[in-house]
């Protein structure tokens, strides 16, 4: 009952964001809307080299053989890649979710990331996802017990809330799905991402 109610929350919080930002674009004028509208530089582009960090709480769901992982915990995200274009970035990253049973999962993926409005994009990416749990030693020390690594797809999106120059902070959502020996792991992330473009 309680993660059910902490995916309502981080769907509802997304949904508010969306709202928001596409209330934030309707007021905007053609001309700082799109660039290419007013013949004009924005403050804001987006250009060549893109490197991104994003942190914030995580819902970690196993099912199956990784039905011991479930609960909260916290998400890490490094990303590195390019802009293919005003509306268009592809990213390489890593990412890592911890779990209050001494459990955590990580993830490699390629992402791309298409802006659908000004402030407002969305993603979908191919990776790999890796289970790892811990065991307490005699000594009191943690050791990996066991590593399961599945085929992963992430999907999600965000909201930029402040642009300047080639640096945006966005608040974005990420859910993501990997499938393991008769198990599957799904991690819900709301972030909060500090990305240079």
């Amino acid at each position: 009952m309680r993660s059910r109610g902490l995916v309502a929350a981080l769907i509802a919080g997304f949904v508010a964001l969306l709202s928001a930002a596409k209330a934030h674009a309707d007021d905007l004028t053609p001309e700082q809307f799109s660039k290419e509208d007013s013949g004009k530089e924005s403050d804001f582009h987006r250009e060549g080299f893109a490197i991104g960090v994003a942190l914030g709480p995580a819902l970690l769901l196993g099912a199956g053989s990784q039905n011991d992982v479930r609960g909260t915990g916290g998400d890490l995200s490094i990303r590195v890649g390019t802009s293919a274009g005003p509306d268009l970035l592809w990213f390489a990253q890593i990412g890592g979710a911890t779990h209050s049973d001494k459990s955590t999962v990580s993830s490699l993926s390629i992402q791309a990331h298409y802006y659908v409005r000004r402030a407002l994009w969305l993603r979908g990416g191919l990776g790999f996802g890796t289970v790892t749990r811990f065991d307490t030693a005699a000594d009191g020390n943690a050791n990996a017990k066991k590593n399961d690594t599945g085929l992963e797809f992430i999907g999600g999106g965000g909201v930029d809330v402040f642009t300047r120059g080639i640096f945006a902070i966005d608040v974005e959502l990420s859910i993501s799905r990997s499938g393991h020996d008769q198990g599957s792991m799904t991690v819900g992330a709301l972030q909060v991402a500090a990305n240079w473009y």
